[in-house]
């Protein structure tokens, strides 16, 4: 039976990434619109996909799904690097559950709810003012599906009865619609940082919390948030691979390779652009390019193919197997810089996009990279960058960087989870520290052999 009562509280707040214009990114925010005709075009869109998917009720696509104790959401490649690791720790009692439809079919019904749900996401647009009425036109289609995934979170639930939810994103809907339900079930919620984060993310509301380091405990509670979760800085799972991944250049080689991540917030004519320029002035480059996950491969594939650039396909290949194929990096706003750095390498950062930097990450304001420019160019040329290690600095971000626990958070993270499920108690690496009143948990700096044999 669909549960009709979801207020519009409820709604805003899974959907929290498109309510709240302060962190709605500015590339999306500034194509709303207030458009009834859109609106009309993407509830078109619902009503199609939704009548579609009443096929997907004939068949037990989730009949894998069996009792476990610890459950995994992820909704996306760059969550599912972090989560797998450590459901992967936890042997045979853990379920990790994916919102990608080729993955797990059965989330193709969250459009049949979504469908179901969307006269009511008509009425408030037509009810509400402002930037939300404007929202509620541009993302109708988010919004509606928000539904869907808090109704099948809770038939997911009910099948595998876990004691503890995992995901790895606080803002957006699919991840949200599951932590909130969960929330209402009464099962524990964990958050797993996955990438950088910035002082607009929402609140921590959750159980517990395994944040990247200090910078993002900074962040959480920046401009007094109110915070009632138990902080753990592990670093994160993706990294762990930095650890037995052989991070090499070819030193010998003619070319020079550089490689460039894209991020959705760069504008392609000027990634062209660039690209087109240093092949022109600078032959001896090697250009690689990796587009986001969630940007058009095979845009990308002809971008490539026209200046003759390599390809990493994001989707597939761990960003670190790219790192350790390329000597120098280029990149915008992303927490790309950050692997790269932990990689003992050197990156910069270029603006890709029309607006002003932002530095999200205070990765400049901070000394963790420096703007691209001709003089790094001349440098590059000649091979005389050598990466600065700023160890310090580096455990800023990431805290298990150079401490006895680099390259296992994931099994960190996975004991911690476990002895709080079996005893209520966390692992006894773990030293209580205080910032700003609020208390969290910080690493022991070196452990014993026996020790580490232990973990």
């Amino acid at each position: 039976m669909i549960n009709m009562s979801f207020s519009k509280v409820l709604i805003e707040d899974v959907n929290y990434i498109f309510s709240h214009e302060d962190i709605n990114p500015s590339f999306l925010k500034d194509k709303y619109s207030a458009n009834i005709f859109v609106l009309l075009k993407r509830w078109q869109h619902v009503v199609r996909k939704g009548l579609l998917a009443i096929r997907f009720f004939l068949f037990n696509y989730n009949k894998s799904l069996q009792h476990c104790d610890y459950l995994f959401f992820s909704a996306s490649n760059n969550n599912f690097r972090s989560l797998k690791p450590i459901q992967e720790k936890m042997e045979d009692n853990a379920e990790i559950v994916t919102g990608e439809y080729d993955k797990y079919p059965a989330f193709r019904k969250v459009w049949f709810y979504g469908m179901l749900y969307s006269p009511v996401i008509f009425w408030r647009y037509l009810k509400c003012s402002g930037y939300l009425k404007k929202a509620y036109s541009s993302e109708f289609i988010s919004f509606c599906l928000a539904y869907g995934y808090l109704i099948e979170s809770k038939r997911i639930f009910q099948k595998t009865q876990p004691s503890f939810l995992i995901v790895a994103n606080d803002h957006f809907y699919p991840q949200r619609a599951f932590f909130r339900m969960a929330q209402a079930l009464h099962i524990k919620t964990v958050y797993v940082q996955h990438a950088s984060v910035t002082e607009k993310f929402p609140p921590l509301e959750y159980d517990y919390a395994f944040l990247d380091g200090q910078e993002s405990l900074e962040k959480y509670t920046a401009n007094n948030k109110i915070c009632k979760t138990t902080i753990f800085l592990t670093g994160n799972p993706r990294f762990d691979i930095i650890k037995t991944l052989a991070i090499k250049s070819e030193k010998n080689d003619v070319k020079i390779k550089l490689g460039i991540a894209i991020n959705v917030v760069d504008i392609a004519e000027k990634v062209e652009q660039f690209i087109g320029a240093l092949q022109v002035h600078t032959p001896q480059l090697q250009v690689a390019i990796r587009p986001h996950p969630a940007l058009d491969i095979s845009y990308w594939k002809g971008i490539a193919k026209k200046y003759n650039c390599t390809l990493s396909d994001s989707r597939s290949e761990n960003p670190f197997c790219f790192i350790s194929q390329n000597d120098y990096f280029i990149s915008g706003e992303s927490s790309f810089h950050l692997d790269v750095a932990l990689s003992g390498k050197s990156s910069y950062y270029y603006n890709f996009t029309n607006e002003e930097t932002i530095d999200h990450y205070g990765y400049i304001r901070n000394g963790l990279v420096e703007y691209f420019s001709e003089d790094v160019l001349a440098k590059m040329l000649t091979k005389s960058i050598s990466n600065t290690e700023n160890e310090k600095l580096a455990q800023y971000y990431v805290a298990n960087y150079a401490t006895s626990f680099w390259g296992k958070a994931s099994d960190v993270i996975a004991l911690t989870i476990k002895q709080l499920h079996e005893n209520n108690q966390y692992p006894d690496f773990w030293v209580e520290q205080e910032f700003n009143g609020i208390k969290y948990f910080e690493l022991k700096k070196r452990l014993s052999e026996n020790e580490l044999l232990a973990m």
